[in-house]
């Protein structure tokens, strides 16, 4: 065993749930505290032997809107990723982009949706250990210089896509382990001519009012 990514989802004030991937491990608390201890004592005994050598990547998720969900990694980067999660916040209040999330994103295996916040020097590998086997999340990260950020969802291998210009990240050239998700945003500005559907940063409000806030990019990606 290597990596395992432990999610810590807020469902209240004062509640808390944990789980896990690629190893499904469940816990819960009161507190973050509470919870990440009970999900370690819960991941130790089902991992066993394998404990000892296993590294956690911790993640929280906050609740934006009725089951649409942002995840954010506790990493040496989290305040990055807080930016991204502070636009995706913005971006989704407005009443067009929500609606347009809730049309094109994808379901996550407990039916809601999730988006992960991403650097462009994240692996696009790391995002791919965060699926379950019949799972989905919206890859966001941070595009051009005034504050967008970017979504396309990326499905486990046995999720059926019907979404147009959806393709696999072998076929897309992008499923070595060392891809990133800059390699990501240069594929899609090839196949588009440029960056296009940037939801916009807080230094982009005047140009919001006047065009819709798109976050969607087209296609979407499957882990294969």
């Amino acid at each position: 065993m290597s990596d395992v990514h432990a999610i810590f989802r807020q469902v209240g004030h004062d509640q808390w749930e944990a789980y896990s991937r690629p190893v499904s491990v469940y816990a819960g608390g009161s507190s973050l505290p509470v919870a990440r201890d009970e999900w370690a004592r819960a991941a130790e005994a089902h991992l066993q032997n394998e404990w000892p050598n296993t590294t956690v990547i911790e993640h929280v998720e906050h609740e934006v809107a009725p089951d649409i969900f942002i995840r954010t990694a506790v990493d040496h980067a989290a305040g990055r990723r807080e930016r991204v999660a502070n636009v995706l916040r913005d971006g989704l209040a407005r009443p067009e982009v929500l609606a347009t999330t809730r049309r094109t994103a994808l379901e996550s295996s407990a039916g809601d949706i999730v988006f992960v916040c991403c650097l462009p020097t994240d692996r696009i590998q790391w995002v791919s250990e965060q699926l379950g086997r019949m799972d989905a999340v919206q890859v966001s990260a941070p595009y051009g210089q005034e504050g967008g950020v970017w979504w396309m969802p990326l499905a486990s291998p046995n999720v059926e896509v019907e979404a147009p210009g959806t393709r696999t990240l072998h076929d897309a050239g992008l499923g070595g382990p060392d891809a990133t998700i800059a390699d990501l945003v240069a594929v899609i500005d090839s196949d588009h001519g440029g960056p296009r559907d940037a939801m916009p940063g807080q230094s982009q409000r005047k140009r919001a009012e006047r065009t819709s806030a798109v976050a969607r990019r087209t296609g979407a990606l499957v882990a294969a």
